[in-house]
């Protein structure tokens, strides 16, 4: 999670200090994403997650706003949180949003929320695995009439001589979280609940000793 969130900001986009992003799933690969757009100088960082005891979590590691996606409507939220600027263009369906959006989740859902939430020229960009049987309808027209983008991101597009040093480096100077990352630990004979955790998101990542 650790590389593969980074990566996606380090490498993959190109976020610009004072831009603002959206980050889709506060788990252990959202989290990263997180903390590398404050790294990056990224002054707006929304959190979505549909567990909102997440929100302190997503908040500690660097996020400004959090929304729950199971009882708000994101489109909407974001607008609020980023108006449109009148200097920018504007198309047909923006009411402003933001410059980049992250999606650690991967669902049709989500990626068409996280490419209405866009300003003009914003990116999404995909790091979640979705279904290979997942259908993503009328993806043309979001992309093209607002001049949004979508791209992929594998493994945070890494080079470990470059990125590894660089990660421990920001550690070191205490500018990321690393520890923080593990939300519980559980003995071996209770690992049942370490999954339960898992799957029902309320842990970011859980650590079996034996």
């Amino acid at each position: 999670g650790v590389v593969t969130g980074m990566g996606a900001v380090f490498n993959r986009a190109n976020v610009k200090r004072g831009q603002s992003a959206l980050v889709f799933g506060v788990g252990g690969v959202g989290l990263n994403v997180i903390q590398a757009l404050k790294v990056q100088g990224a002054t707006t960082i929304i959190a979505v997650d549909t567990v909102p005891e997440k929100e302190a979590l997503a908040k500690k590691f660097g996020a400004t706003h959090f929304l729950d996606g199971k009882t708000e409507d994101i489109v909407v939220a974001v607008g609020a949180i980023m108006p449109h600027n009148e200097t920018t263009p504007r198309g047909p369906f923006n009411s402003g949003g933001v410059n980049w959006a992250f999606d650690c989740v991967a669902h049709p859902s989500v990626t068409y929320n996280a490419l209405e939430c866009l300003d003009w020229e914003g990116t999404v960009v995909v790091i979640g695995v979705s279904s290979q049987t997942a259908k993503f309808e009328g993806l043309y027209t979001r992309l093209t009439q607002v001049d949004r983008g979508i791209i992929g991101c594998r493994y945070g597009t890494i080079s470990p001589q470059r990125d590894i040093p660089r990660i421990i480096e920001l550690y070191r100077r205490g500018e990321i979280l690393l520890d923080e990352l593990v939300s519980a630990t559980f003995p071996v004979d209770h690992w049942q609940d370490a999954v339960h955790g898992l799957e029902s998101g309320t842990l970011a990542r859980a650590v079996i000793t034996f």
